[in-house]
């Protein structure tokens, strides 16, 4: 079962890039969807309600191109990086 106390996964992107994906448990979810508000550049996770959070983050390694691909495109942070605070 998931922790509903768990609400941000930190992730070590390739490079040592970091970043956190918002985690949101839904009862009427199906499978896990990952996404990125582009206006904000927050990633978010949604799962259905038994999703663990070894599952989540073994998801996420499985993804880590996908959110390379995605910061790629962000325009860049003022700070310069790119990478969503």
């Amino acid at each position: 079962m998931f922790d509903r106390n768990v609400n941000v996964i930190d992730v070590t992107l390739p490079g040592g890039i970091k970043t956190h994906v918002e985690v949101k448990v839904n009862n009427r979810a199906r499978r896990i969807n990952l996404r990125i508000d582009v206006r904000s550049s927050i990633f978010t996770l949604t799962c259905p309600t038994e999703t663990s959070i070894p599952h989540l983050k073994i998801f996420l390694e499985n993804n880590v191109n996908w959110l390379l691909d995605q910061l790629s495109k962000l325009p860049k942070s003022p700070d310069g990086s790119g990478v969503p605070s």
